[in-house]
């Protein structure tokens, strides 16, 4: 009798690690899915862009516009380019939020919470879409690409701090290497995006030309930083 049922928790303990893994694969694959589909989409736009496009003083955004920044050419087709492939990534990241919820496998609070971060990503994201400088709704692309930028900066901390706990509980038996890379990328990534929005103060509120074009720059190492970090997670970091 206690064989079988030994024999019958072990079979649901199985079943559930399986499922688990399943999600995470999943999680990890959609995931990784953002960076080819947001710099395709970026490259594209960027090709489409109707002038010379200066990525020291232009933000990602400008891609994205009705009309082009420097000579206000018509930016129709990047525009609507900007448009379907951050709509994409929305449609991504509400998959993602909507796997969380449903996966009774995760903790309570984690599924919860990185939930909420991946849905605060879709609503983002799907500002971004929004063409800048829009006549009527272009308040919104400005409030999304803080929130997609925030977000995912905050997303990939908590995600790649999970990824170093459990590095740091093995730390005896493996090697320090893979730790410090982790503890690195999730500090650097918190590091890129407060200095993002120091720059982005002192240059589109305070107007100091000294810092001229710093946020600018600081939004694509923000980006490039989040990617690594995106790329380093492990399944067991869902």
């Amino acid at each position: 009798m206690d064989s079988t049922i030994n024999e019958y928790e072990e079979v649901r303990v199985v079943k559930v690690d399986d499922r688990t893994t399943v999600y995470q694969k999943t999680l990890r694959y959609l995931y990784r899915l953002f960076l080819p589909l947001m710099f395709s989409t970026l490259i594209l736009a960027w090709a489409l862009y109707p002038e010379r496009y200066d990525w020291r003083y232009e933000y990602v955004s400008d891609l994205g516009g009705l009309t082009s920044k420097q000579e206000g050419l018509n930016n129709i087709v990047a525009s609507r380019v900007m448009s379907i492939g951050f709509a994409l990534v929305a449609a991504i990241a509400l998959t993602i939020a909507i796997i969380y919820f449903i996966n009774k496998e995760v903790i309570k609070w984690r599924r919860i919470m990185l939930g909420i971060f991946n849905l605060l990503i879709t609503i983002g994201a799907a500002g971004v879409g929004i063409p800048t400088k829009h006549p009527v709704i272009g308040r919104f692309h400005q409030i999304g690409a803080m929130i997609f930028l925030f977000m995912f900066a905050i997303t990939n901390m908590s995600l790649q701090g999970t990824r170093s706990r459990s590095k740091f509980k093995r730390r005896s038996e493996e090697k320090k290497t893979d730790f410090t890379i982790d503890i690195t990328i999730a500090a650097l990534v918190l590091f890129a995006f407060l200095l993002l929005c120091v720059f982005y103060i002192v240059d589109e509120w305070l107007g100091i030309a000294a810092l001229s074009s710093s946020a600018e720059v600081m939004q694509k190492v923000v980006l490039i930083v989040d990617s690594i970090a995106i790329y380093r997670l492990d399944v067991d970091d869902m």
